[in-house]
């Protein structure tokens, strides 16, 4: 797949779920090119995660964003491994990202963005405009 070309594909279901939910918990092989493509990156952040390996981490999961801008999954993650990794503020921007894009859906992210953003103000009060 090269660079930039889409290969999302939009069911009429989707257009009333702006972040793709509807390819959130369908299996793998009925996913978009690019939802497979985030799945596969946001699978080895979590692995480089386990294995203490935070940069690794968030280059994944930065890799799974370029398929999918809205990932919640690759948001919440990437958040966390750059809590561990001292980045503070990038780790801010990307929780408060899953709080604006999970708040009228599904909100299956928000409870770990809002520890996320107290584990930040613990550290960093001034990291979360």
């Amino acid at each position: 797949i090269s660079g930039g070309e889409s290969t999302e594909v939009l069911d009429e279901n989707e257009s009333d779920t702006p972040l793709g939910y509807s390819e959130m918990f369908i299996d793998i092989n009925s996913k978009s090119n690019n939802g497979r493509l985030a799945s596969l990156h946001c699978s080895l952040g979590k692995i480089y995660y386990m294995a203490n390996m935070f940069e690794e981490s968030s280059q994944s999961y930065d890799s799974a964003l370029e398929y999918k801008p809205n990932d919640l999954d690759a948001l919440t993650y990437r958040a966390g491994s750059n809590i561990i990794l001292g980045k503070y503020e990038d780790a801010a921007v990307d929780y408060l990202r899953v709080l604006e894009l999970d708040a009228n859906t599904l909100r299956i992210f928000c409870m770990d963005a809002y520890t996320g953003l107290a584990k930040i103000l613990a550290a960093k009060e001034d990291a979360v405009d």
